[in-house]
């Protein structure tokens, strides 16, 4: 088993990435490249295969898809849901020390935070009652996160940590399902049950392992050469970047200065793919790159989350719940067909518009039938059928 270390531009990724593509020149498929994150791996396979390899998907994917066959039948608890459990399991725990705080925000997903942490460490609830230390809080925090743990019991689920401590016991016993070698890039973070997993990986396969120096802490490679990692040091070999400091009167220059310097890039050769911006938070920057860049014809990809109740299908189906509850209120069902997927735009809907405008204020969803009755109307008849189901 190997350790790759090294500074950042050491080509710790492009080591890693000149095996896997012998290993895809020779045929061989019983290779796996593991990354953290789902972004790191759609990057990395689109990276191979821009080199024109076919290969599938799995060859390249998170560690946590990785180590699923052998990680049991408890799915793993998605975070809304923990969140959710940790909110009752404070409230059954009915704790005096959080009775003060319990409905003020933010608490909960503080509380939610600290349990993460510990079981990302692998220190679930028993755990820490054995290892309780003399702190404040620390017989509240213990009851809650029991709580949890016996909820997360009650509906057949679990956290991250246990799944892979899960993983790690079935592949020690039964092996890596054919898999001979291993790489894994970009972690920057190895509590117990990742170690746990490699180390039981370290028993059927070949590892290699990178790792930016600054994260080689002491323990770390301790733990790592206990299990039997060979350490090669990278030295740098990407020239120190350049920093530029660019002052703009406002946001607005800024952005056309950020769109200016990235055509000037591209215009020079170097792939938009290879460009990137980091922003201190999502508002109030993202809006405003999101039109600059389209405004410049740059093409970009938005590594946020949009806020689900502006999503169209939502919208959509929330305005038919308003105006199921309101009685088929004439022009909340109205405003929902409005923003019906592909029916927005119709001389029927045109025509029924007119209709139902002419009967406001009235609410009935056979009055509106009514209304839609005529030729070529059939599939606005459908649709208003479809939305009494509800």
């Amino acid at each position: 088993m190997l350790l790759l270390t090294g500074p950042a531009g050491s080509g710790k990724t492009p080591f890693v990435l000149n095996r896997l593509r012998q290993a895809l020149r020779s045929g061989n498929q019983s290779v796996r490249l593991l990354v953290p994150t789902a972004t790191l791996a759609q990057h990395l396979q689109n990276q191979i295969a821009r080199d024109g390899f076919v290969f599938h998907r799995n060859l390249v994917q998170t560690l946590s898809d990785f180590v699923d066959p052998w990680a049991g039948e408890l799915p793993q608890a998605p975070d809304a849901v923990v969140y959710l459990l940790v909110e009752e399991a404070a409230k059954r725990a009915g704790r005096p020390e959080f009775a003060r705080v319990a409905d003020t925000p933010g608490f909960y997903a503080s509380l939610t935070a600290a349990i993460n942490e510990f079981a990302s460490a692998g220190c679930d609830s028993e755990q820490l009652a054995l290892h309780l230390p003399d702190a404040p809080l620390a017989e509240a925090f213990l009851a809650v996160y029991k709580e949890l743990d016996r909820l997360l019991q009650e509906r057949g689920l679990s956290l991250r940590a246990r799944r892979l401590e899960c993983a790690a016991e079935r592949i020690a016993r039964d092996g890596a399902g054919g898999i001979g070698t291993i790489w894994m890039d970009g972690f920057h973070a190895l509590p117990d049950p990742e170690l746990r997993v490699i180390e039981a990986l370290g028993r059927h396969a070949d590892v290699t392992l990178t790792l930016d120096e600054r994260d080689l802490t002491g323990w770390v490679r301790v733990r790592l050469e206990a299990i039997g990692f060979r350490l090669e040091s990278l030295p740098r070999v990407r020239a120190t970047p350049a920093i530029a400091l660019v002052r703009a009167p406002n946001m607005e220059r800024e952005a056309d200065e950020i769109a200016r310097q990235i055509v000037e890039q591209a215009a020079a050769g170097r792939p938009f793919r290879e460009i990137a911006i980091i922003v201190r938070s999502r508002d109030p920057y993202v809006p405003l790159l999101r039109s600059t860049l389209a405004r410049f014809g740059i093409p970009a990809r938005f590594y946020f989350d949009e806020n689900l109740d502006q999503h169209a299908a939502i919208r959509f189906i929330a305005s038919a719940v308003d105006a199921m509850l309101g009685g088929w209120d004439y022009a909340a069902t109205l405003a929902a067909l409005r923003l019906a997927p592909r029916f927005a735009d119709s001389n029927a809907l045109d025509r029924f518009d007119f209709a139902v405008r002419e009967q406001i204020p009235n609410a009935s969803l056979g009055g509106l039938k009514a209304l839609a009755e005529g030729p070529g109307s059939e599939a606005l008849e459908h649709k208003l059928d479809a939305l009494g189901e509800i």
